[in-house]
């Protein structure tokens, strides 16, 4: 999904290399913490 935003970047580019990886460690997280977040809304709704 990141490449598709970032066409532009080669993987030999550090710095886009990072990007990239903290791209998806983001999205990661945000998936990790937004689930458990939505089921306590609706429980407590």
């Amino acid at each position: 999904m990141y490449q598709l935003i970032l066409p532009r970047c080669s993987h030999t580019d550090l710095a886009c290399f990072v990007w990239e990886s903290d791209i998806q460690t983001l999205t990661f997280l945000g998936l990790v913490f937004a689930i458990p977040m939505t089921l306590f809304f609706i429980y407590i709704n």
